[in-house]
């Protein structure tokens, strides 16, 4: 949009129009909102159709991240978004133009919105929500002038309660064992390009691709399309779940056992026969012994690293 239109300008015009001022309003305020969990949970259904859609149940276009600017806001192709100064300058026009609002609400209803570049929508049932995913400058201009409809094709989403409710289970389990991280001091991270959890910025645990942690990783990452997957499979949610659950109760034994290794150190480091490497990896064979061995290797190298001791890396990848 060229500079000479100000919000003021804009605001001005769309009141001459005929758009009441609450609606202008409104659309200062109102936001974009963010759907992007719905490729999880919902699902294509039959084949794309033309339909009138009611613009007030337009809820975000592809090309916005949302809860950052209001609908009014993108009118102005705020930096940092990926919107087209020109092609708003060109429905601005196209608005100014207009005969009365009237007929500028018919041109969306007409196969002209639609000759030159398609427009197109998702429509999720559930939810009663459109989202743009092409024709997103005319689709702002739709929504701040306040327009009923738009004619456009439309694929149809159903909303999926199986994949839902494994969702659900799902996040719960990944927010849980986030702060089972927390309370141990670790986090998730990505030391020399590998996915990991780090202990005070070492590597701690690393984790192998399509492991039940990968996922974690994914879930992060927002990789929906992953996601979407992974909860149509009832049992590997379990089993994530599962695992997920197991890891966390063994963050208590390593914390003591790295504690006892520790006081084993401090106990012998008096002794001159045997360097400190020679020390540790005694303490570290003995405890081999032991039944769990991911617990004693992740507590031996939690003890080096509160030891400040780069003896052996006993990393475990899971």
């Amino acid at each position: 949009m060229e500079t000479a239109c100000t919000p003021n300008k804009l605001e001005n015009l769309l009141l001459d129009k005929g758009v009441r001022d609450f609606h202008i309003t409104r659309m200062k305020n109102e936001k974009t909102l963010d759907v992007s969990e719905y490729n999880i949970y919902y699902d294509l259904q039959g084949e794309r159709t033309l339909k009138k859609i009611p613009v007030d149940r337009i809820k975000t276009t592809n090309r916005v991240n949302p809860n950052v600017v209001s609908w009014f806001e993108l009118a102005f192709a705020p930096h940092g978004i990926n919107l087209s100064s020109d092609r708003l300058h060109r429905c601005l026009l196209k608005f100014k133009d207009s005969i009365n609002l009237q007929s500028y609400y018919d041109f969306f209803v007409s196969d002209e919105c639609r000759k030159k570049n398609p427009i197109s929508f998702n429509y999720y049932d559930k939810d009663n929500i459109y989202t743009a995913s092409a024709g997103n400058h005319r689709t702002i201009f739709a929504k701040i002038t306040d327009t009923p409809y738009i004619k456009a094709n439309t694929d149809i989403f159903t909303f999926n309660q199986q994949k839902y409710s494994n969702y659900v289970k799902l996040k719960s389990a990944f927010l849980k064992f986030e702060k089972s991280l927390e309370a141990f001091n670790l986090c998730l991270d990505e030391i020399y390009e590998a996915k990991c959890i780090s202990y005070r910025g070492e590597f701690f645990i690393g984790v192998f691709d399509n492991s039940y942690l990968y996922n974690y990783f994914l879930f992060k990452d927002k990789e929906y399309y992953f996601i979407s997957s992974l909860v149509s499979q009832d049992h590997t949610i379990n089993d994530i779940i599962s695992d997920l659950s197991l890891l966390s109760s063994q963050f208590y034994d390593i914390e003591e056992k790295s504690k006892e290794y520790k006081r084993l150190y401090t106990l012998v480091k008096w002794l001159k026969k045997k360097s400190v490497i020679g020390q540790l990896l005694l303490f570290y064979h003995h405890f081999q012994s032991e039944k769990n061995n991911l617990v004693n290797d992740l507590a031996f190298l939690k003890a080096q690293i509160d030891l400040d001791l780069k003896v052996k890396d006993t990393s475990t990848f899971v």
